[in-house]
């Protein structure tokens, strides 16, 4: 008998169905499933666990409140970037729309006002500049004249703004201004025809504004912390307006500049300069007054050695002479109503002289008059140099605008 070797058959999966036989499930799936299910239980676990510690609680919650407060900040200040940045565009577009000259910001003088302190200005306005928008006050002095003492005495009286020195900066404007002007190419340029020297045409005393900005620049009013003008003896201390009134100046002791002995020999030359200085000033600053503070030429010489080492030889022949160029100068400027001449060897000796410049020539009510002189720089600026520093009386008032 053959022996038959057969194949036994498989035995049915348990997954088979009586229907049909069901797909395997793969090994990747079951993994799927399996981190899920972990993952579920850890996030349950962790939230059980932060419900019931505190400690977890104050922490998540601490670093909650720190991020709303964050971006709550970040917001608010976004906000206030906005505001200033608005503000700023405001504050711009006010500025485009004012000149930005101050001598064109200024609303200009009253005829009374131009009739009591400059009744004979010559004043050509344009667009570009108005030279009689206000009113100056220039001490022009030799040294040792008691000219320190005049500036601190007008700078006290109400409305009225003197600083000192500055280095002889209508010296410096005169020559600039003439060596521009005298300049052949400049003068020829025309703005209809093409070169290296092509402008407009100037119009007449436009440089005026200029320079009464530059004396307004380095005798400025105060200011407040904003850039705004603050006058501190208004009841309003932003009134601009007040600031317009202000009569301004200085004083110099080098202008017109002292000739030389070339100069002085050619008398010629001598009044052809000084012509040319006072033209500089009548153009420049039409309504301005003129104070001349000379000093006899004796006690000039001996004050002059013993305050400066490099003029220990100043003779009194040389005092003389800086003396008679000024009151040559004077002539020139004007009449009474624009010069007025002060000898500090009479004035010091008598007040009158000081409150009769006041108010004859200044035009100040008689309350403004001095009960005593101011003694300043009478050591030559060392220590203890102000030994009396006194207000005009409280009733005096300022001049009218």
């Amino acid at each position: 008998m053959t022996a038959v070797v057969t194949t036994p058959k498989s035995p049915k999966l348990a997954s088979e169905s009586k229907g049909g036989k069901m797909l395997l499930l793969r090994p990747a799936k079951i993994l799927l499933v399996a981190i899920l299910v972990l993952s579920a239980v850890a996030q349950i676990q962790h939230t059980l666990t932060r419900a019931t510690n505190p400690t977890t609680n104050n922490e998540h919650r601490r670093r909650t409140l720190a991020v709303e407060n964050e971006q709550s900040e970040l917001q608010q200040n976004n906000q206030a970037t906005t505001l200033t940045k608005d503000s700023q565009q405001q504050h711009h577009q006010q500025e485009l729309q004012r000149p930005h000259s101050t001598t064109m910001r200024r609303r200009g003088l009253s005829q009374t006002a131009m009739n009591s302190w400059c009744p004979n200005a010559q004043c050509h306005v344009t667009d570009l500049c108005h030279p009689c928008r206000r009113r100056y006050l220039i001490i022009l002095a030799t040294g040792r004249s008691g000219s320190t003492t005049l500036q601190e005495m007008l700078h006290s009286l109400p409305g009225v703004r003197m600083s000192g020195e500055n280095n002889g900066m209508l010296a410096q404007f005169q020559f600039a201004i003439d060596e521009t002007r005298k300049k052949d190419e400049w003068q020829r340029a025309r703005a209809n025809k093409p070169g290296a020297w092509r402008h407009n045409p100037v119009p007449k005393q436009s440089f005026a504004c200029v320079i009464q900005q530059m004396i307004e620049t380095i005798n400025p009013p105060k200011f407040n912390s904003e850039g705004h003008v603050v006058e501190t003896t208004s009841d309003n201390p932003n009134n601009v307006e007040e600031e317009d009134e202000t009569i301004i100046g200085f004083k110099s002791i080098r202008f017109p500049p002292q000739f030389n002995a070339t100069v002085m020999n050619d008398e010629t030359l001598k009044r052809r300069l000084l012509r040319e200085a006072a033209a500089f000033l009548n153009e420049n600053l039409p309504c301005a007054k003129f104070v001349i503070s000379i000093r006899d030429a004796e006690s000039h010489a001996q004050s002059i050695r013993k305050a400066f080492k490099d003029h220990d030889s100043q003779s009194e022949w040389e005092s003389a002479r800086h003396n008679q160029e000024l009151l040559d100068f004077s002539k020139l400027l004007g009449g009474p109503s624009r010069v007025h001449v002060m000898d500090s060897s009479q004035w010091t000796q008598n007040l009158t002289l000081v409150n009769d410049m006041v108010s004859t020539f200044l035009g100040f009510e008689t309350a403004c008059h001095f009960d005593r002189l101011f003694e300043l720089n009478t050591q030559l600026y060392r220590p203890g140099d102000v030994t009396s520093r006194d207000k005009v009386p409280q009733g005096c008032r300022k001049m009218p605008f």
